[in-house]
């Protein structure tokens, strides 16, 4: 890999990434509900603020499992999977997360995306700082969310949460 980068502290990206790391503590809590909602025992969804999406094979009743697409998602045909649907909703709303973008929509709105044959690598630090590697010119491409550091620079940051985490 060719240059190492650090998020600029206040830029769009930086508030955006930060915004979307909070919230996705959140989800934890948003499972259990669902859990509750389906009297299931899911270990994830996904992360989607308008459609209740998740792991089939994590079902164990059946009549959960015909509310769901083999794709993961609710059946929109449904009268029990639409129900469920605005439950989930109201949920994602009683959380604060009706508008939550997950990390990875928020780095492919600002750019921060590998093209065809392109290496990238993400690192949060402990304090929540992000990191990136990359073989081609980041900040160029994210419209200065980001500053240039050596490869030094990262690799002590790493290092040092390293030995901070045990």
């Amino acid at each position: 890999m060719g240059f190492c980068y650090k998020a600029k502290s206040g830029s769009e990206f930086y508030l955006d990434a930060r915004k979307s790391m909070t919230q996705r503590g959140e989800w934890k809590k948003v499972i259990n509900e669902v859990n509750k909602l389906l009297g299931e025992s899911v270990k994830s969804i996904w992360p989607s603020t308008n459609i209740l999406c998740l792991d089939v094979r994590e079902l164990s009743k059946d009549e959960n499992k015909k509310l769901f697409t083999n794709e993961g998602r609710l059946r929109k045909n449904d009268k029990k999977a639409k129900d469920y649907n605005s439950e989930y909703i109201k949920i994602l709303n009683r959380f604060g997360l009706s508008n939550y973008e997950d990390i990875k929509l928020v780095e492919f709105k600002h750019g921060i995306c590998s093209l065809g044959g392109e290496s990238l690598e993400r690192y949060i630090s402990l304090d929540k700082e992000i990191y990136y590697k990359a073989d081609f010119n980041l900040e160029k491409r994210s419209q200065g969310n980001f500053d240039l550091i050596t490869e030094i620079e990262y690799q002590e940051k790493y290092l040092e949460d390293l030995k901070k985490s045990g």
